[in-house]
């Protein structure tokens, strides 16, 4: 019961707080739910999924809406509870299930400062590097992630030009 009213506090906190208290309380619940794949075990994950539950009033959908915000801090600390997820399998869910996100992470174009490319790098090494990615993820949205994530951080893509005389 304690646990579930300190997520709940965090999940308001998230939402209207001033900035500073949001990057906080995003950055600790991406400690929360960081649990190395070889330490997982169906018990704790399982209750990770409980907890997420328990962020009051947080869902997947209103983090992506924090990770689309143009500020650096908040957006790089959405980035991050969205790659704490991702390293479990009900978390790849929740990000195969939210419409667009997929399409997001692997937009390159929404990313103009280093530390964005890099959190959105580390996000997609996750899931490629994730032995329950291919069970949950379609078998073309693997190939885009192992693409992206093969082609580094700072990929860009070359544009041709081609220059006519007169």
């Amino acid at each position: 019961a304690e646990m579930d009213e300190v997520l709940d506090v965090m999940g308001s906190k998230m939402r209207v707080a001033p900035t500073e208290q949001r990057v906080s309380v995003l950055d600790s619940l991406s400690q929360l739910f960081s649990v190395p794949v070889e330490y997982q075990t169906d018990d704790l994950t399982g209750l990770l999924e409980l907890w997420w539950a328990s962020v009051g009033g947080t869902t997947l959908e209103k983090v992506v809406a924090v990770a689309r915000q143009p500020f650096t801090d908040l957006h790089c600390a959405a980035l991050g509870v969205i790659n704490s997820l991702a390293s479990m399998p009900w978390g790849q869910r929740l990000i195969y299930h939210e419409p667009g996100l997929i399409e997001y992470i692997l937009d390159r174009t929404t990313e103009s400062d280093r530390l964005g490319k890099e959190a959105k790098w580390t996000l997609v090494e996750t899931l490629v590097k994730s032995p329950s990615a291919s069970n949950i993820f379609t078998e073309n949205h693997m190939v885009q992630l192992e693409k992206f994530y093969q082609q580094g951080p700072f990929y860009i893509e070359a544009q041709v030009e081609v220059a006519l005389d007169g």
